[in-house]
């Protein structure tokens, strides 16, 4: 998607673009991992994802209104 926009290109989206997926910050998760590692975590549950769901027309919405 973000090929196509750079090439100038239209976006495309697969199907009506309701399709969701929890994004989660790259530094935030690897902090959660390592935070997972340490004695008080033991035999502890985390739900380590997105706050929301994120619908990839969101996600080409934003990536549309992103100046080039």
């Amino acid at each position: 998607m973000l090929r196509r926009a750079l090439s100038g290109r239209p976006l495309l989206v697969a199907g009506d673009g309701r399709q969701t997926r929890n994004f989660v910050y790259v530094e935030d998760l690897a902090r959660a991992h390592v935070l997972g590692l340490a004695p008080a975590a033991v035999n502890q549950t985390f739900n380590l994802d997105g706050e929301r769901g994120i619908s990839v027309a969101e996600v080409a919405e934003a990536i549309a209104s992103e100046p080039s």
